[in-house]
């Protein structure tokens, strides 16, 4: 399996989806909505699986609270 390495060109995404918690996407990619628009080019997004985060699509944190 290939970890993601700083120093290598960021010509891949890497996603992983971490358990009871948020996709998290490393590398090069772009994040487009349903409806066309395209987010702010960034290296790095949590986006959020719960439904609960107030910043929807990324991850607040909201997932916190199913977990108690």
């Amino acid at each position: 399996m290939e970890t993601f390495n700083e120093e290598k060109p960021n010509d891949k995404a890497f996603i992983v989806l971490k358990p009871k918690g948020p996709v998290s996407i490393t590398g090069n990619f772009e994040v487009t909505l349903e409806d066309g628009t395209k987010l702010e080019k960034r290296e790095k997004v949590s986006l959020c699986r719960c439904g609960m985060s107030q910043k929807l699509p990324f991850c607040d944190g909201s997932h916190k609270a199913l977990a108690q």
